[in-house]
């Protein structure tokens, strides 16, 4: 007898586990496997024995994997492996074995996607994909054809070929041709039961079903008895739902009862039989007949369920959906929101919504504000997620202001300014940046100690930021405290603001203000490290600190690499890895010699370039890009340039033209550009302009329009560089740093090209407006700028 496990596992792609940890005993064992399947030297019934005993490795590991996708995408590999040896072994005893191994491999892909559909009835592509899996066992089970003398194999393809059919078959709308179809070929490969004890039960079992399907109820009834005295006898479970399955359409109601009562089963597995009965008791019903017992249990045991969680709940929640039962006044606010959680779950939100607010007016009628509160807050939950933003605003609105509300007002509070965010960003009539601010402030004012509360505070303190008002969300992002989900999130917000900041007087301030902020940036740091909850959070912080370290003139980049240093065994994601190890790049180069160990790396770079790592990849070639123009010595700006040139080059050629946006590869061009005239290479720099048009119409971003004027200055192309620094200085924030540096900026670009009396007439003017000409360092620039003019008058 060839023994097939009817529960399946999963084999994984061999590719990736070559990619597994040297310790992974799973994969260790399945490598041994692998080189005793391949191996020519031995026997075929060994090689045999290793592949197989490969798949039945991994069936353990398959109880254990998540979702349908995941579980697919292993047993594509473990059919490729069996068609492989197959293939590469022409003819070995057990082909046919393997092909009908592959067979059910497919089938259990298709059962995955359907249990999956049937828990998650929203998900239309399950059905698309349990249909796909299923119709290819299906093939390949029909192209297993009999060989005389051979009974065990024959027979499990006849059984499996039947159990496929019949599973396809419920994926077709009822009564269809094709269903029917598929239902009358699966009843007549049951017949004539197999000969081996065990699979001759279960297809009893399975020719029962299918009977029971076409109507045939008795000779149903009669093969469940029948498959009842077999030795060894079906599961008991699988018996009691057969039997239940035959009473239920003989509309034997008392008899299925008390067959539920006494089956040997667990509570959920018994109240979801008991719900199907009910459903199936209520739609055989005329309306009013008597319904109103049967309707109040059945949402007695439904409330009594969903409090579980379990996964009948669910199933018995989609079934109630798809039972086409309704609601009505009578009943109490309890069936109205039980019903509402089985339409979400088929996700039909604007249904569920309905019942929610229907469950709600219950409970104001039997003065209960508390619950008719919840029920709205459900409700407008829903209407959110349905994208109905106004109608949720409104029934959000009402609870947050119901004192009688309890604790559905901060939930309410925090969801009404999300659904007013989210209105905002889809630009719906009505809801300003105002109302989003007020709904946000109001949540952190009434409920400042609800946990959810946090969430309104670095929602507030990111509409603050995008404001300019960097006072009032550095004060939101330090009252959210360690512990809180969003605590990391807010200390690296507050990073990165010290450090924009930092950067943005790098041109305007003087070298002992830069070091003053530093030292604050700095300090603050390092007591997030220390208030840290764990590896993951102190990896981050540190990585934060090293990019700190790295701002020229008053950085430490010495102390960068100890930062980075220290996270080597800190858990991270393969993107923040990238970002850590780009900046360890940038890091070495700033230290010093040797530079080969960096500019190694660089050169290898596509052996370790992560493909989610585009921003961290661009955040380093600014970062070079920023440390050689700040260089003070000419030796280290070329070694900045050189590394920044192995970095750019492959990307700027790159001829994948989905890999980079319009404006980002247009920026690693000037890169390119930028590091050859940091090598001194001037003219390799005019030649790597030559295709660059600028960067695309519309770019705002003013980092990247200030170095392209510092380019066009670099090779004396002047007047583009003049029409540059307009465009910054009409961009810009009149009176802050980078409006300084820009007006400094096009005042330069005036002077070089001759136009000593637009230069003179800029700084002037700029002096009219801000007599201190931006203070600091910016201020000695344009007066240092103006004598100069006046010297050549």
């Amino acid at each position: 007898m060839i023994h097939l496990a009817l529960s399946l596992g999963l084999l994984l792609p061999w590719a990736s586990l070559q990619d597994r940890p040297a310790n992974d005993r799973l994969a260790i064992r399945l490598e041994d496997l692998k080189r005793l399947a391949d191996d020519p030297t031995l026997a075929i019934g060994q090689r045999e024995s290793a592949a197989m005993e490969m798949v039945g490795a991994l069936d353990e590991t398959a109880r254990a994997a998540d979702g349908p996708a995941e579980k697919a995408s292993f047993w594509d590999r473990a059919i490729a492996v069996l068609g492989e040896f197959n293939e590469q072994n022409e003819g070995h005893p057990r082909s046919r074995e393997f092909q009908l191994q592959a067979g059910v491999y497919r089938w259990a892909q298709g059962m995955s996607w359907r249990q999956h559909r049937e828990l998650n009835p929203a998900d239309e592509a399950d059905s698309r994909q349990a249909a796909s899996a299923l119709d290819d066992a299906i093939s390949r089970f029909r192209a297993i054809k009999p060989e005389e003398g051979e009974t065990a194999l024959s027979e499990n393809v006849r059984y499996r070929l039947s159990r496929a059919l019949a599973d396809r078959a419920e994926l077709e709308p009822s009564d269809s041709p094709a269903r029917k179809a598929l239902e009358s070929e699966a009843v007549a490969l049951t017949a004539p039961p197999p000969t081996e004890p065990g699979l001759k039960t279960f297809n009893s079992l399975l020719r029962a079903e299918l009977l029971r399907r076409v109507g045939h109820l008795d000779e149903a009834a009669a093969e469940v008895e029948s498959a009842s005295r077999l030795d060894p006898p079906p599961p008991p479970r699988d018996l009691f739902e057969a039997r239940l399955e035959i009473l239920t359409s003989r509309q034997r109601w008392a008899e299925a009862e008390a067959l539920i009562k006494a089956a040997p089963a667990d509570d959920p597995t018994k109240n979801l039989a008991l719900v199907r009965l009910r459903i199936a008791q209520l739609s055989a019903l005329d309306p009013g007949a008597g319904r109103d017992a049967l309707e109040q249990d059945l949402f007695r045991v439904l409330d009594g369920m969903r409090t579980a969680r379990s996964p009948q709940a669910r199933r018995a929640l989609v079934a109630l959906a798809a039972s086409g039962l309704k609601t009505s006044k009578k009943h109490s606010a309890m069936a109205s929101d039980v019903m509402a959680d089985a339409f979400e779950i088929r996700g039909d939100l604007d249904r569920a919504a309905e019942l929610e607010s229907q469950a709600a007016a219950h409970a104001d009628e039997a003065s209960d504000p508390a619950g008719a509160s919840a029920y709205r807050l459900k409700a407008g939950a829903m209407l959110f997620r349905a994208g109905r933003l106004a109608e949720a605003d409104a029934l959000l609105s009402r609870v947050c202001n119901d004192p009688k509300a309890g604790a559905s007002r901060s939930k309410a509070g925090l969801l009404l300014a999300l659904a007013r965010g989210r209105a905002l960003a889809a630009g719906a009539p009505g809801v300003t940046a105002a109302s989003y601010a007020d709904a946000l402030e109001r949540q952190i004012r009434d409920f400042p100690a609800e946990p959810s509360t946090d969430e309104a505070r670095w929602l507030l303190a990111n509409l603050s930021r995008a404001a300019d008002d960097t006072s009032r969300a550095r004060s939101l992002w330090k009252e959210i405290g360690p512990g809180s989900p969003r605590w990391l999130d807010a200390r690296l917000a507050a990073a990165a603001l010290n450090l924009f900041e930092l950067e943005t007087l790098l041109v305007t301030s003087e070298r002992a203000t830069l070091k003053e902020d530093f030292r604050r940036a700095q300090d603050e740091l390092q007591g997030s490290v220390k208030q840290a909850r764990g590896d993951a959070e102190r990896a981050a912080l540190l990585v934060a600190e090293a990019r700190l370290n790295l701002v020229p003139l008053v950085g430490n980049s010495r102390h960068s690499l100890e930062c980075l240093d220290r996270i080597t065994t800190m858990p991270m994601r393969p993107a923040e890895r990238y970002r850590a190890r780009l900046l360890r790049l940038v890091a070495l180069v700033q230290t010093g010699p040797p530079y080969l160990q960096a500019e190694r790396e660089a050169q290898m770079h596509a052996s370790w370039a992560e493909p989610t790592g585009r921003t961290a990849f661009l955040e380093a070639t600014r970062l070079l890009d920023e440390c050689a123009t700040y260089s003070e010595e000419d030796l280290h700006e070329r070694r900045l340039g050189m590394v920044l040139r192995l970095l750019v080059q492959p990307a700027a050629s790159d001829p994948d033209e989905e890999r980079w946006t319009a404006v980002e590869r247009a920026e690693l061009r000037m890169r390119l550009a930028r590091a050859l005239l940091f090598l001194g290479d001037e003219r390799g720099a005019r030649a790597a302009l030559r295709t660059f048009s600028g960067p695309p119409r519309g770019t705002v971003d003013d980092a990247l329009l200030r170095d392209l004027a510092d380019t066009y200055n670099r090779i004396e192309a002047y007047e583009l560089a003049i029409d540059v620094e307009r465009l910054r200085s009409r961009n810009l924030k009149p009176g802050s740093p980078a409006w300084f540096g820009s007006r400094y900026g096009l005042a330069l670009a005036y002077f070089r090209s001759g136009q000593l009396a637009e230069s003179a007439q800029l700084i002037n003017g700029t002096a009219i407006l801000h007599p201190n000409l931006g203070g600091g360092a910016i201020e000695q620039k344009f007066i240092r700028l103006r004598q100069r003019i006046g010297s050549q008058h």
